[in-house]
């Protein structure tokens, strides 16, 4: 079975690939640090801006 690679993008960095574990990290900051969304606008935001190879949800759901 072939691994997905996992991508996140800071404010000043590029694209870095990175571990399952270190995204859903990475996403539990943004989601804390940005106040001016709703949960799902800023799930849409991560999705679109600072994430490849997976989505927010599905980092989430394999967290639980």
């Amino acid at each position: 079975m072939k691994k997905t690679k996992i991508e996140i993008r800071g404010i000043f960095t590029g694209w870095k690939e990175v571990e399952p574990e270190r995204a859903r990290e990475y996403v539990k900051i943004l989601k804390r640090g940005i106040t001016n969304l709703s949960d799902t606008d800023k799930n849409k935001y991560i999705n679109s801006k600072r994430l490849r190879g997976t989505t927010v949800e599905e980092l989430e759901k394999c967290a639980k």
